[in-house]
């Protein structure tokens, strides 16, 4: 499948680097009167002539007096999106925001789950605030909100000083001594979104140097795994709108094989996805070439973030220049026309900086 030309959004400038729209921008109602005046004057039994003249000069602004009155009745109220999708069916107009929400259910939910373009981050538990050297400004909360529906979290057995941790999976990176948080508690955050958002569908991508037996617990106790997708091998993937009405709404792909059998809901990511490579330093680092995984896996992984030559970390200014509407929304071009595949995930650092989100929505408009 070969997309067709987007042209990218303008991202909105903010305190000199681009920042996203806001996903909360209201729907407005638009009402609007088809009527052929001429035909509703002269469905009126009236006399030719300067009577009939007379009359249409009477009975015009009188029903346009009335078509006014019943459009500012039926435009009085003004849905977010946020707003039950069963609520409204009002369709949106063009928004002055840049970037619109990323996700919006009630276009793909009868697009299967491997043709839908996903906003992803990288490192996604690693944000400012709580971790050194961030990948991320804002917490996975914040970025589920935003519009962000695949997360890549790092799973290692805990390597702290309490004893009653030992063997538990935590989530940090390189070091737990640049931060860390249990995984637990990590998805305790996903399930509280996805028990607020009950159309959103999430994907977990993850690096995990721990065994899935080892990290099944935190499911099971963060109530996440009431959520789980399991898709059988070989078997097309459920649409989204399937997958909201069973209420299966997360995927895990998890780079660990599950050897016992016991987990199916952890699905070995390297059998289902191929990727691009994720070391990249410059904009001319991020091309197409294919790494991990089978060139005909259903799904496509795009790693698009940059990190500094010294310390591998993530930088925001790298970021502004990757994120930037043009450049993201080129380089995905060439990915999907380079290789033949949508790229489902597209997974970015400093997600609010360019136009992440704005990208995904016209690619998205482009899978039939």
């Amino acid at each position: 499948m070969v997309p067709t030309k987007v042209e990218p959004r303008t991202p909105q400038s903010h305190g000199g680097h681009t920042k996203i729209g806001s996903p909360r921008a209201s729907i407005t109602i638009e009402c609007t009167a088809n009527i052929a005046w001429d035909t509703v004057v002269s469905s009126v039994p009236i006399q030719t002539g300067r009577e009939s003249s007379l009359l249409k000069r009477l009975l015009v602004p009188l029903l346009l007096a009335c078509l006014v009155s019943a459009c500012a009745r039926g435009s009085g109220h003004r849905p977010t999106l946020g707003a039950s999708p069963a609520a409204t069916t009002a369709t949106p107009a063009a928004s002055t925001s840049a970037t619109p929400p990323a996700i919006t259910p009630r276009v793909l939910s009868d697009k299967r789950y491997d043709e839908v373009v996903f906003a992803a981050t990288h490192n996604s538990y690693n944000h400012a605030g709580a971790f050194l050297f961030p990948n991320q400004d804002h917490s996975i909360t914040r970025q589920l909100e935003d519009g962000v529906r695949a997360l890549m979290i790092d799973v290692h057995p805990y390597s702290g000083i309490d004893p009653r941790q030992r063997g538990r999976p935590w989530v940090f990176h390189s070091s737990w001594l640049l931060g860390s948080q249990s995984l637990e508690s990590v998805l305790a955050e996903v399930k509280t979104f996805l028990d607020g958002h009950p159309l959103a569908v999430t994907t977990l991508i993850l690096e995990s140097y721990i065994s899935v037996d080892a990290m099944a617990p935190a499911f099971r106790n963060s109530g996440l795994d009431r959520y789980f997708h399991v898709q059988p091998a070989g078997a097309p993937w459920p649409t989204l709108g399937a997958m909201v009405s069973q209420d299966t709404r997360l995927v895990v792909l998890n780079d660990e094989r599950d050897t016992t059998g016991n987990h199916p809901w952890s699905h070995y990511v390297w059998d289902l996805a191929v990727e691009t490579a994720f070391t990249a330093h410059t904009l001319a680092d991020l091309d197409s070439r294919l790494n991990r995984g089978h060139a005909g896996n259903d799904l496509f992984i795009v790693n698009h973030f940059l990190t500094t030559s010294t310390l591998g970390t993530g930088d925001r200014d790298l970021s502004d220049a990757a994120n930037a509407a043009a450049f993201l929304g080129t380089r995905l071009q060439s990915a999907w026309t380079d290789t033949g595949k949508i790229p489902n995930f597209v997974v970015v650092d400093f997600h609010d900086r360019g136009d992440l989100l704005g990208v995904v929505a016209g690619l998205n408009q482009q899978v039939p």
